[in-house]
């Protein structure tokens, strides 16, 4: 009996654990992924338009899950693991839609996905030599610029931006900005796990 109450009481305390505001948040931000991205490959005005709200409210969710976790004292593993795993699923799933679109150069959806795929090896392999690397500010740096990119290429797709940039598409010029977040954010996390 007192077993049996052991085990209720290990999935309670797990549950309450993953089941948090936070990490609901940053569920909400990976759901709303293929929303998004359906209403990008529509293309109309107002499916651009939802889309765009729908943006904003995903990137909202990316500040306050953090935010939150901190504030109520409901960080976890699970939603160390939970938060980035569901940003890189919904910006690489937006700049697919982009590139299928025709908005986005394959080879930079290609630089980002690479670093987000790399980074976790990058960080896996420092640990094995004795090195934690937490999140590094080059990492909440570059989740922020895909969000505000991301962005600003539906802005200019529903016409509400200027199509140029100091001199360039500003489509390709917001892209570029996003790609190169993603190398510098790469290089930090490869000197961090071997630069020393």
């Amino acid at each position: 009996m007192a077993l049996h109450n052991d085990q209720e009481q290990a999935v309670a305390d797990m549950s309450s654990r993953w089941v948090t505001l936070p990490n609901a948040l940053s569920l909400l931000r990976l759901a709303l992924a293929p929303v998004v991205v359906w209403l990008v490959l529509t293309g109309s005005i107002q499916a651009l338009a939802l889309a765009l709200v729908l943006m904003i409210i995903a990137e909202l969710t990316d500040f306050f899950d953090g935010y939150l976790a901190r504030a109520l004292r409901q960080e976890s593993e699970i939603g160390r693991l939970i938060d980035p795993v569901c940003d890189v699923i919904y910006h690489v799933s937006v700049f697919l839609a982009f590139v299928k679109q025709g908005w986005m150069a394959p080879w930079m959806l290609f630089v980002i996905y690479a670093r987000d795929l790399g980074v976790p090896y990058v960080r896996t392999l420092a640990r094995q030599r004795g090195v934690d690397i937490g999140v590094r500010f080059s990492g909440k740096i570059k989740t922020g610029v895909h969000g505000v990119a991301q962005i600003a290429v539906v802005l200019v797709a529903l016409g509400w931006v200027s199509r140029t940039f100091v001199g360039m598409d500003t489509i390709f010029a917001v892209l570029l900005i996003a790609t190169v977040a993603s190398l510098i954010s790469l290089a930090d996390y490869m000197m961090a796990a071997f630069g020393k």
